[in-house]
């Protein structure tokens, strides 16, 4: 499914942010994380390090650059109440996308900015290519 996905988000207007995520930039994510990211988010980034897809989709996708990834990772108020959580992404209007890092499984959830919380989530995804595909089929997630 990881091969699939790039092309997947280049037939639906990927906007890139910027140039691809290097191996280090990877590597600082993980060790600052101490995880594996998942392979499907490392192609991502590795593709484009962060970027949106453009278009009139129900929900918007914006994918986090590994330095906003890593500054917001400092930001008290954003993990508070996820603090086992890796927050990689947003739509632009209030929801937030994040890695649920308190078992292997590592799934999408997706929480209101102002209620961030385990027992509010509003959206789950089994990874992010499961999540790209929801957004792309035009299904209202957030």
């Amino acid at each position: 499914m990881t091969k699939d996905i790039i092309e997947i988000l280049k037939q639906n207007n990927w906007d890139a942010n910027s140039k691809p995520a290097t191996i280090d930039d990877i590597n600082q994510l993980e060790d600052r994380f101490i995880i594996k990211i998942p392979e499907d988010y490392k192609q991502v980034l590795m593709f484009s390090n962060g970027g949106s897809l453009r278009g009139d989709f129900q929900t918007p996708l914006i994918i986090y650059h590994i330095d906003e990834v890593l500054v917001l990772h400092e930001e008290f108020d954003y993990y508070q109440d996820v603090p086992e959580s890796l927050i990689f992404g947003a739509d632009g209007g209030g929801t937030i996308y994040a890695y649920d890092l308190r078992d292997d499984q590592m799934r999408i959830l997706f929480f209101r900015l102002g209620d961030a919380r385990y027992d509010n989530i509003i959206y789950e995804a089994e990874s992010l290519s499961d999540l790209i595909l929801d957004v792309v089929s035009n299904k209202k997630i957030n």
